[in-house]
Formats: structure tokens, C-alpha cells, sequence
């Protein structure tokens, strides 16, 4: 089951028909391919819990930002996690049109600024 969840453990609604392949490369094992960033465009419907957590941007009466920035969020699929971050680029009464955005290795270029006594244990 595929989940998008944002960093206060909101989860996403998504379309029933919504599906994003993931291979993960290493290294290690395969040093021919460099890992890399990719990027999905795709629909979210406009539910109650989409709506509040994009706080009705959908509406014509909210200001209408584009390529607005989420980051934080983590894309699960199975026992796979991914970080990454969502950039709204339109929405509509119907839905929000997103792209989500993940680096591999980003989890190095996370903690680069965090200091220690920072991290929740």
C-alpha cells in the first residue's frame, strides 16, 4: 500500500488509481549506476484531509500560490520509506496537482546542518 506522509504524521489521501515505481540502486553493488533524483507528477483529489492540509488552496476565494514547497514528507510503499517533498503546482475544486520530489542519499545532506543534541532519541 502506498502512503504519503507529511511531518506531522498526516497521511494523504490518494487517488485509488495512483502508482509510483520505486527502484532503489546501489552502489555497492552495481558502481556502473550512480544513484540520482527523480521526480513524479501526479493528481491528489480534493478531500477533507487534502483540503485542510494544503489549506484550501483549491478554493478560489484562498490566494493561489504556485510551486509552494512541502518538504519533509515520506513516501511509503511496503517497508520501503523515502524522503521527500512535495511542490504544489495547481489546484482546482477537484484536486491538487503535485510533483514529488526525492533525492537518494538525501538522508546525508539532511543531517549535514543537524547537530546531535538536535536529534530525537
Amino acid at each position: 500500500m502506498l502512503q504519503l506522509i507529511a511531518p506531522d504524521g498526516t497521511v494523504l489521501d490518494l487517488n485509488p488509481d495512483t502508482r509510483i515505481n520505486i527502484v532503489l540502486n546501489s552502489s555497492i553493488f552495481e558502481p556502473e549506476v550512480l544513484a540520482g533524483s527523480f521526480s513524479y507528477a501526479f493528481d491528489l483529489p480534493a478531500t477533507p484531509t487534502n483540503e485542510a492540509f494544503f489549506k484550501f488552496k483549491n478554493y478560489v476565494e484562498a490566494k493561489q500560490t504556485r510551486n509552494t514547497e512541502f518538504p519533509g514528507f515520506r513516501l511509503k510503499s511496503g517497508t520501503s520509506v523515502i524522503a521527500c517533498k512535495l511542490i504544489l503546482r495547481a489546484s482546482t475544486p477537484l484536486g491538487f496537482k503535485i510533483n514529488l520530489l526525492a533525492a537518494s542519499g538525501q538522508f546525508a545532506a539532511d543531517l549535514k546542518e543537524t547537530k546531535l543534541k538536535d536529534l530525537p532519541m
